[in-house]
Parts: structure tokens; sequence; C-alpha cells
């Protein structure tokens, strides 16, 4: 069966005018995006890692390149932070060097991703050793 060109231009309009994206549209494919990864989580993160490991170099690259074009700022960002948040970033230095980063996280045991956390910058040795989860979950909270 041909269609015209009449008949196909209807067609698209159509379905423009039925696939418009309405709140409930929107909402039902962000419900059934997350149950799809919520299922295939352990599979998608596989994919990732492997992918990070195979375009590493491109990643380097990248981020290499993205810092040289843009070095002025970024400096100037930093400068204003340290500037701004002087009693942090003493604390963080010092802590840097007078405290190593070994164990397991004080809250949930992990041995992974382990951070330094400063509960008060007032006492800049005065860590708690941290995974990245956990450290995030005290910041957020």
């Amino acid at each position: 069966m041909l269609i015209t060109e009449e008949r196909r231009l209807y067609l698209r309009k159509w379905e423009k005018e039925h696939r418009k994206m309405t709140p409930q549209r929107k909402q039902a494919m962000k419900i059934r995006s997350r149950r799809c990864y919520e299922l295939h989580r352990k599979t998608i993160l596989e994919r990732h890692k492997v992918y990070a490991q195979v375009h590493s170099e491109q990643f380097k690259e990248y981020a290499h390149g993205y810092y040289l074009e843009h070095r002025d700022s970024i400096c100037e960002r930093q400068k204003t932070y340290e500037a701004t948040h002087r009693e942090q970033v003493n604390a963080e230095q010092k802590a840097r060097y007078h405290v190593p980063i070994e164990g397991t996280c004080e809250l949930c045991g992990s041995q992974r991703n382990l951070e330094r956390h400063h509960p008060n910058y007032g006492a800049p040795l005065a860590v708690e050793i941290v995974c990245h989860s956990c450290h995030r979950k005290i910041h957020d909270s």
C-alpha cells in the first residue's frame, strides 16, 4: 500500500499532536525509567565500569584539555574558595599530612573510598575516617 505525501504529512502532524509531553506522561516515563534502571542496575554499572576502563585515556585527554582551556577561571575559583574558607582549607591541609587514611569506615565498616571528615574545623587533627557514601550522608543531613 502506497502512502501519499498528503497522508504522510497528516500522520506526522497527528503524531506530534498526540505525542506531546503532558505532566502525566512525563511522570509515567520517569517511573518506567526508574523501574528499568532498578531492574538492570547491576548490568548497567558493570557496563559503565568497562566503558570507563576502555576509554580512560580519552577521559584524561578531555579533562586535561578542559583544564588548559579554562585554567584562568579554575584558578580564580580556587583562590576565591580558599579565601572564603580559610579555616577549612587549613584544617584539611594539616590533617592530610598528620592523619593517615587507614583502617575502616567508622560508621559502616567499609574499607573502600575512605576520606577524612572534620566534625569541627577548629580541631584540625580530630577527624573521623569515613567512606565516601557515609561522608555524603553526613553532609546531606
